[in-house]
């Protein structure tokens, strides 16, 4: 039986949709191939804008028609950066954490920033979605394996300013070795960022570089510390490197109420290293000098121990003005060890000891300028006469 014309015609009419519904669907996926800037530029959704930037070979230019799409795609851009990340090689993926950053860098997306009153601008409930679909860019670059998305993820983590990816990272440096290099340098310094005290026990381990602190590592560890930081910075009192020890014994000026630190900063005055000795030095005098004077005292008559540290007790008793100090301070001004009379004059000024006076008026009579230079400096600080201000004259 003849079929009825008018099936026919709606079978041939829906054959035809289906086929136009298939072209046009394969051009719209292969847009991006042929017309990766025009795709950018006007595609309504995020993805086929994603796969554009894939293929552009000005990818910057196609980059910038991306990030200046942001608004118009709202919080589909979370989604479908996250899917494409999945199935994208490592060039790709630093192209899309750093769409990423831009979006977090959008009115209300970082934390502790405001939600635009713009009508274009996230909602709350977008917001909440973005920073979840960011932080799981963030997760999944560390878990990558390459060298390079770290960095991108770093920076992204500090423009969306969201604490819940430290843990991640702290697992990602506590894989690292110091002496850091330049890319885990933008790491560190994102984790400084952040301020997350969890970052400080894996952060410790990366400061030596050679015999100095890292300056990157030690910034960051600065806005990291707390006072919730207490068993990291005993445990590094104890470290085998010096710097770290250096840096605990600095460290120490916070945990000032701890008589545990205190009591742990005394002994780093008999330390192996130098330069943790003088620290030790600073830190406890400041702290409390009326328990540490009498140390100090013994240290710099000490002609056993290094010049630095003497050198440094004898200006840590200037500087506070320590009475009992004067008898061997005034001793050094004859030494024969010429850093020592400098320091010993410097601080008999600090003081100041106006029974010096008359002997650094004799001292001014002296071809040696540095010393000149220094005998000034004290005197300029004491309590002078006239007649002693006649004497010593005007400065050269």
């Amino acid at each position: 039986m003849a079929a009825h014309p008018a099936r026919t015609w709606l079978i041939v009419t829906g054959v035809v949709l289906v086929l136009v519904q298939l072209v046009l669907v394969l051009a719209w996926w292969m847009l991006p191939r042929f017309a990766p800037e025009w795709t950018a530029q006007y595609s309504p959704w995020p993805e086929p804008a994603l796969r554009a930037m894939e293929h552009d070979p000005d990818t910057n230019n196609t980059y910038g028609w991306v990030t200046g799409r942001l608004s118009a795609w709202g919080s589909d851009i979370g989604p479908a950066l996250r899917r494409k990340f999945d199935t994208s090689d490592v060039s790709q993926r630093q192209r899309l954490l750093a769409v990423g950053f831009e979006v977090a860098r959008r009115p209300g997306v970082a934390h502790g920033t405001e939600i635009s009153d713009d009508p274009q601008a996230v909602t709350a409930e977008e917001v909440a979605h973005l920073r979840e679909d960011l932080r799981a860019l963030i997760l999944a670059a560390l878990a990558d394996g390459s060298s390079y998305l770290p960095v991108n993820a770093a920076f992204l983590a500090e423009a969306l300013g969201d604490r819940e990816v430290v843990p991640a990272f702290c697992d990602y440096l506590a894989k690292q070795k110091s002496p850091i290099s330049d890319d885990l340098e933008s790491v560190v310094h994102a984790m400084g960022r952040l301020g997350d005290p969890r970052a400080v026990a894996v952060l410790i381990p990366l400061l030596p570089i050679r015999h100095k602190p890292h300056p990157v590592v030690d910034e960051a560890l600065d806005r990291c510390l707390t006072k919730a930081n207490l068993p990291q910075v005993l445990a590094a009192m104890d470290h085998a490197h010096e710097v770290i020890r250096q840096w605990a014994a600095r460290q120490a000026q916070h945990f000032s109420d701890s008589p545990v630190v205190v009591s742990r900063l005394s002994t780093m005055l008999d330390d192996q290293d130098r330069y943790v000795r003088i620290m030790a030095i600073q830190v406890l005098a400041d702290i409390r000098y009326v328990d540490v004077g009498a140390r100090l005292l013994d240290i710099a008559r000490n002609e056993q121990e290094d010049l630095p540290v003497r050198l440094q007790a004898m200006e840590t008793m200037g500087f506070h003005h320590d009475g009992e100090a004067l008898p061997f301070l005034r001793s050094q001004v004859t030494s024969d060890e010429r850093e020592l009379k400098l320091q010993a004059i410097t601080a008999l000024g600090m003081i100041p000891d106006n029974e010096s006076i008359p002997r650094f008026i004799e001292l001014l009579k002296s071809d040696d300028v540095e010393l000149v230079r220094t005998v000034r400096w004290s005197l300029e600080r004491m309590h002078l006469t006239q007649e002693q201000r006649r004497q010593i004259g005007p400065s050269p």
